[in-house]
């Protein structure tokens, strides 16, 4: 499985909410890039969310290290919270947005910074060293 879809994996995983149109909204969304970026959390939510242990035994299945988990978690939160500004917050257009990236992952690459693409090309690169199982995008 490619990287780039381990990633669409864990942001479908994480909850849908809203951009900043509402002070409720802004919360949710800081809240799901805080899980994104707390192992402790991310290890509550694997015990309470099939989605969430599901895309973290994704990630052990590769042999990703507990810091190059981190890396790609990371990265999934700054893509999450791109995706939920492109959709002003609607969950309905995140959920497009994320159904066209599982269709077309190198053209949802391609809004990335360049600061994301480096990240996933580092993660990608250091796997294949490694001998891990991860596809280039």
């Amino acid at each position: 499985m490619k990287l780039l879809g381990i990633l669409i994996i864990l942001i479908l995983a994480s909850p849908v909410v809203a951009e900043d149109l509402d002070k409720a909204s802004k919360e949710a969304l800081d809240q799901t890039v805080d899980l994104l970026n707390d192992p402790q959390k991310i290890e509550e939510a694997k015990k309470s969310d099939p989605k969430a242990k599901q895309a973290d035994k994704t990630l052990d299945s590769l042999g990703f290290s507990a810091s190059e988990k981190s890396e790609v978690y990371g990265l999934s939160s700054q893509i999450f919270e791109q995706i939920v500004k492109e959709a002003n917050g609607d969950p309905a257009k995140m959920q497009k947005i994320l159904m066209d990236a599982m269709k077309d992952p190198e053209a949802f690459a391609k809004k990335w910074t360049p600061e994301q693409k480096a990240k996933l090309k580092k993660l990608t690169s250091d796997a294949e060293k490694s001998g891990k199982k991860v596809k280039k995008p």
